[in-house]
């Protein structure tokens, strides 16, 4: 039986606060093909 993916992204906004997540998830459990990572998508803080 399938689980559906543990980790999920979001880019989304609520109110005028930005919610982005682009989590990997668990590559053993293909997570990273279902839930759209993206490894060119990343936040720099500096």
């Amino acid at each position: 039986m399938k689980q559906n993916a543990l980790h999920t992204n979001i880019d989304s906004k609520i109110g005028g606060t930005k919610l982005l997540s682009n989590q990997m998830g668990y590559i053993f459990q293909n997570e990273h093909l279902e839930n759209g990572f993206d490894s060119g998508k990343y936040i720099e803080i500096g």
